[in-house]
């Protein structure tokens, strides 16, 4: 059953974002980020939908459409005070991170990217 994800949800779409693309930005950021800023910034904002897919009773993907990406990066960046506690583990946990993240920010890599997360069978 696909469902627009609820606040319920937020614990299970950390886990699934962490476990499925380990090595993406945000997830290098770690569990809480995710947790307590990212998915908590999503539900139910004004030009995002954060859809949840459900076996059971269980989250077992997720997809976001944002109407405008560039507002969504600005909302992220705007969360400076969490970002700066949480980019030092990231950094401590896979240092490579900070040459991956230079090189997004010098705008070296541009293309458009869709990345679906679901558990593995």
């Amino acid at each position: 059953m696909i469902r627009d994800a609820t606040v319920d949800d937020i614990a299970a779409l950390a886990d699934l974002h962490l476990s499925a693309l380990p090595d993406d930005l945000l997830p290098s950021l770690g569990w809480r980020y995710l947790e307590r800023r990212f998915f908590p910034m999503l539900v139910g904002a004004d030009g995002t939908d954060l859809l949840v897919a459900e076996q059971g009773r269980a989250v077992v993907g997720f997809v976001i459409f944002v109407d405008d990406g560039d507002a969504l990066s600005r909302a992220l960046r705007a969360d400076r005070i969490h970002l700066l506690t949480h980019v030092p583990l990231a950094v401590l946990r896979r240092p490579s991170v900070v040459r991956e993240r230079a090189s997004h920010v010098r705008g070296v890599e541009r293309d458009f990217d869709v990345t679906f997360a679901s558990l593995p069978e």
